[in-house]
């Protein structure tokens, strides 16, 4: 017959316990990154869709296609890199108090 002391049983299922929950944390952030992905997507596309017109003008007029790439993704660069910019120190913030 195997022995062990109540704090070894109560310290290793406090432990599985923590452990699951570390998992599920994990598992929504990701799932929660991966949504946010896919809504910028959608964003951008609807923006592109939008300035359809203006794109076909420009391409008409000579403009390469980085220069329209560029012309398009330069707002959500900007809104990436101020979410970027708040999110990095707010998180530094939160894990370390």
């Amino acid at each position: 017959m195997k022995y062990q002391s109540l704090a070894l049983k109560v310290n290793t299922s406090a432990h599985i316990s923590e452990r699951r929950i570390q998992q599920l944390v994990l598992f929504f952030s990701a799932l929660a990154v991966a949504l946010t992905c896919l809504g910028v997507l959608g964003l951008a596309s609807f923006s592109v869709l939008r300035r359809q017109k203006e794109v076909a003008v420009r391409k008409v007029l000579g403009a390469s296609r980085v220069s329209i790439v560029n012309l398009l993704a330069k707002e959500y660069v900007v809104l990436i890199g101020a979410a970027v910019l708040l999110s990095f120190p707010l998180s530094y913030w939160v894990l370390d108090g």
